[in-house]
């Protein structure tokens, strides 16, 4: 939940104008294996995403330093196969 720069919208509940300010919201955490596929990934987000309102969200994009699966302890490729 959030309001970003959408700043809510006001709403006639019950005949009684009432400011909703929190509003529902998407994360997704996306793990790609290359710089080809990240690229791919974020094109079709983008593209999936799209309205030209605000809101349409953010992509960030960061190199990921290790992975551990927490029941084996197996790590990074291993982890997320």
């Amino acid at each position: 939940m959030g309001c970003g720069k959408q700043k809510g919208y006001k709403e006639l509940v019950r005949a009684t104008e009432v400011s909703i300010t929190m509003l529902p919201k998407i994360k997704f955490e996306i793990i790609v294996s290359s710089k080809e596929w990240e690229a791919k990934t974020i094109d079709a987000i983008q593209k999936a995403a799209y309205t030209g309102n605000p809101g349409d969200g953010k992509i960030f994009s960061y190199d990921l330093r290790s992975v551990m699966r927490v029941r084996t302890k197996e790590m990074d490729t291993k982890a997320i196969n």
